[in-house]
């Protein structure tokens, strides 16, 4: 049984241009155990399926689908049964560290400030597995009481890590957790977060347009566009030998070490997405491919299989690079 199922999320914003479709019908499962990637260019729908899962998209979403969490449909739950599942069973490491703790709170009170209202224990008993949790991700004791500023960027995301643990959850998201950080940093935070899946046999989501981290750190790999997933499949074929046109175009941004070629003319995807205020028809990524056809402008393709990989595309490539 899978620890988190999401089936057929949409989520439109209104905004003053008029409704915004940003997520346009979803499909996803993640397994006990499972590092699950989500992939895609920046608005491609990436976090807002992400924050559906804990509910946490402003008052201007309108949501429909099921978010299946701990053998209940997130998107009918009421607000103390969402209160007891966030944190418990789901919880999130979010962007920018600094941002989101408290800067005149110390690091071991926040972590423990959880801990105290799921589970009613004492402030003494959770500031002490607080600061084991801090231990366990690499803040040393010394450091436990600091305020954010006196940290440095890696353990300031370590501390975040330690606060989305606290209260044993079933499902972790991390969403962009090493864009600010150097990429020795990086490295150590995406080992780290693998390394607890392994550990504690969490479900883990990973988000990023990086296809090269996702690919080394997942099992599973999900490539958005336009609000919908146009390819998944294992981590490492959807970055060696992608599908879909537009996840061979992510792929190729990133330069190969001792290729001249990928480093001086790195391929890319021409052109800009869609504006999901307006009507889509046909596959939404068909303006910038090269392989579209007249079906492609009028027809949305489904998600077919294609060897490992399920593909939304009316031409897929054969998996060569």
């Amino acid at each position: 049984m899978s620890l988190l199922t999401i089936e057929g999320l949409r989520v439109t914003y209104a905004t003053s241009s008029g409704p915004l479709a940003a997520v346009r019908g979803v499909d996803l499962t993640l397994d006990a155990g499972e590092v699950l990637g989500l992939a895609g260019e920046s608005g491609c729908g990436k976090s807002t399926v992400a924050t559906s899962v804990l509910r946490l998209l402003p008052s201007s979403a309108e949501v429909s689908g099921r978010i299946e969490l701990a053998g209940e449909n997130v998107l009918e739950m009421t607000w103390g049964q969402l209160r007891r599942v966030r944190w418990a069973d789901a919880s999130m490491v979010f962007q920018g560290a600094l941002h989101s703790l408290n800067p005149v709170q110390r690091v071991d009170r926040q972590v423990a400030e959880p801990i105290v209202l799921h589970e009613r224990v004492s402030a003494a008993q959770a500031r002490s597995r607080a600061r084991a949790l801090l231990g366990q991700v690499g803040i040393p004791e010394s450091r436990a009481a600091d305020y954010p500023h006196q940290l440095s960027g890696g353990q300031r995301q370590r501390v975040m890590i330690a606060m989305a643990l606290a209260c044993n959850p079933k499902v972790l998201i991390a969403d962009e957790p090493t864009t600010a950080l150097d990429v020795m940093v990086q490295a150590q935070i995406l080992a780290l977060l693998t390394e607890l899946v392994r550990e504690r046999g969490l479900g883990l989501i990973i988000i990023s347009h990086d296809l090269s981290v996702l690919g080394t750190q997942c099992d599973r790999v999900a490539v958005m566009y336009a609000g919908k997933v146009v390819e998944s499949g294992p981590a490492r074929s959807v970055f060696d030998s992608a599908r879909h046109p537009y996840s061979a175009g992510l792929s190729a941004v990133f330069p190969t070490i001792g290729q001249a070629q990928s480093r001086y003319r790195p391929e890319g995807v021409p052109g800009d997405p869609p504006d999901l205020t307006e009507q889509i028809v046909g596959c939404a990524f068909a303006p910038r491919c090269a392989r579209a056809s007249a079906e492609c402008t009028a027809t949305e393709p489904p998600l077919d299989t294609v060897g490992p990989h399920e593909v939304a595309c009316f031409h897929p490539l054969d998996g060569t690079r």
